[in-house]
């Protein structure tokens, strides 16, 4: 079978089977047939544990590796917008949203390097440096370095309210417990009135560093 999961379950139930009739044919029998019988039982569970360990959650967890098979409709999604990809190779759109997929499915790396693709194309963007800047981010995990922070000065200077730019550093702030800064960032687009959308977001961002600073007055 292709699937090695579906290979395992359907070794295991064999075995089950198995040492189900050879519980059967044991019960009359000696003790030294009984302790076959429990050699076998043990057996089943040993091979039960190795299959799980091989295919199943145990291995994901030792590994904590980002699988994009994992959810399955997102895997879909980034296949589709590959191909889409592929097929308009210049489509600033399509490489896009192709990134932002590979970001919800926890592939930073991809991401950046495809909205590299469309600032190649395109030339210097406010909006997909900001991306960009995000994705090399959590690549980086989640560290701000010289590189992000140039990419976020080009952004910024580009246009001063560009969103994605915006969140980041005052996310960044936020996790560095500079409360100040990052409620400055997120007043700062509130102000701008450049998402609208996430306006709620960021009234409740802003509320949650306030009590994190204790009440304190932002200059």
């Amino acid at each position: 079978m292709s699937n090695p999961l579906i290979f395992g379950i359907a070794t295991c139930l064999v075995l089950v089977v198995v040492v189900f009739f050879v519980f059967l044919g044991c019960k009359q029998q000696s003790n030294s047939a009984k302790k076959w019988f429990l050699f076998l039982v043990g057996l089943v569970i040993l091979a039960s544990v190795a299959i799980y360990a091989g295919t199943g959650h145990f291995n994901d967890w030792q590994n904590q590796k980002v699988d994009d098979t994992k959810d399955y409709r997102l895997a879909a999604k980034i296949t589709e917008a590959r191909r889409a990809a592929l097929a308009k190779p210049k489509s600033i759109e399509q490489k896009k949203e192709l990134a932002q997929l590979y970001m919800e499915g926890g592939l930073f790396d991809q991401a950046a390097d495809t909205l590299q693709d469309a600032l190649d194309i395109k030339g210097q963007d406010a909006e997909l440096l900001g991306l960009k800047a995000r994705a090399a981010y959590y690549r980086d995990g989640r560290k701000m370095n010289p590189e992000i922070e140039d990419i976020l000065d080009k952004a910024l200077a580009l246009n001063q309210y560009e969103v994605q730019s915006r969140m980041l550093i005052a996310e960044d702030a936020f996790r560095a417990g500079n409360y100040q800064k990052a409620i400055q960032q997120w007043q700062l687009l509130l102000d701008a009135q450049v998402a609208p959308e996430r306006h709620r977001a960021f009234e409740n961002a802003i509320r949650n560093a306030k009590n994190r600073m204790g009440g304190k007055a932002v200059k």
